[in-house]
């Protein structure tokens, strides 16, 4: 198998997507294992055009590279090799979302709230250091043998610009990309909640919130249509889902409102019946949780506008 910069050994292909492959290989140096990214190259691009992608590929890996959580699989180096930029990253046990949508089904609510909340921790890492990620979905998040949710593939990764908007960039992939990008527009971290929203759907429900049998009906959803009502979530975590896949990055839900969502959402159901000390304490708890809740929400209602003409969005849900 091939050497890359003179040390890491590729043994073995994990997986393909749009932007690229991703490998096991052996780091000789310090004899570990690491994940390695192939990344794709757009076709038919002129020498200008391709030494353009090529630095900007570097530059992206080299952001990403900075952000260091727990929830964030590290980018460790840049290598180039045949060509093309080559992604070193932590090799992760454990499978992707979408490979336990598919063999078990849909999620239950609490579980897809506790993801909900590992790659919003992630993502607000990320923002916060000037990094959006743009491709945010379930072959991206992993779940690790101790149930750890983990953000992987900043490979697409763009540094924020002037008022908090990213280079623009068809990269990606469209059942989980924000209106805003199909509109050519530049996208910022509401365009990251709103791909965390339809991840959260699809674990939840199964399928994606916009699916069609055609890529140009996908976009027409996504730009025109409200997705179906969530059938399997409970009520705090449909009404948070929903608010994420807002037409209108400024209507989104603030990353606040929605981790205290997904907290109310992640609690489990009280027991039916319950000594009477110990339920008096779960409904106290629960009063703290649904007051925290309806105080976010209520600012985020007032600022956003979401309390005019009775909108969707216009009630607090009952947790």
């Amino acid at each position: 198998m091939e050497v890359l910069a003179g040390r890491y050994r590729l043994t073995e292909r994990l997986g393909e997507g749009g932007g690229g492959t991703v490998w096991r290989a052996h780091d000789e140096l310090l004899r570990r294992e690491v994940a390695i990214k192939q990344l794709r190259i757009p076709p038919d691009l002129d020498d200008r055009r391709l030494a353009e992608f090529l630095g900007r590929a570097v530059d992206e890996a080299r952001a990403a590279g900075r952000l260091s959580h727990p929830s964030i699989v590290t980018i460790h180096d840049v290598v180039g090799h045949a060509g093309r930029p080559w992604i070193v990253m932590d090799l992760v046990p454990g499978r992707s979302l979408d490979k336990i949508i598919r063999e078990h089904g849909p999620l239950p609510s609490e579980r897809v709230a506790e993801i909900g909340l590992a790659v919003l921790d992630a993502l607000e890492a990320a923002h916060s250091r000037g990094v959006l990620h743009r491709d945010v979905k379930p072959a991206n998040v992993l779940i690790g043998p101790d149930g750890r949710a983990l953000l992987t593939d900043f490979g697409i990764a763009a540094p924020m610009g002037e008022g908090g908007a990213s280079w623009r960039s068809s990269a990606g992939s469209p059942a989980y990309m924000a209106p805003e990008r199909f509109r050519d527009e530049p996208d910022g971290p509401a365009s990251d909640l709103w791909s965390l929203g339809a991840t959260l759907y699809t674990a939840a429900e199964g399928e994606t919130p916009f699916h069609r049998p055609t890529a140009a009906a996908l976009v027409a959803a996504v730009l025109l249509h409200e997705p179906p009502p969530m059938a399997r979530a409970s009520r705090v975590l449909a009404w948070i889902v929903h608010a994420l896949l807002d037409k209108d990055p400024a209507r989104r839900p603030p990353p606040e409102v929605v981790r205290q969502a997904l907290r109310a959402a992640a609690a489990p159901p009280a027991p039916a019946v319950r000594p009477a000390r110990s339920w008096r304490l779960a409904v106290v708890a629960a009063l703290v949780i649904v007051t925290g809740l309806a105080a976010g929400l209520g600012a985020w209602l007032l600022t956003s506008g979401r309390d005019e003409g009775g909108g969707r969005f216009a009630a607090v849900p009952d947790a």
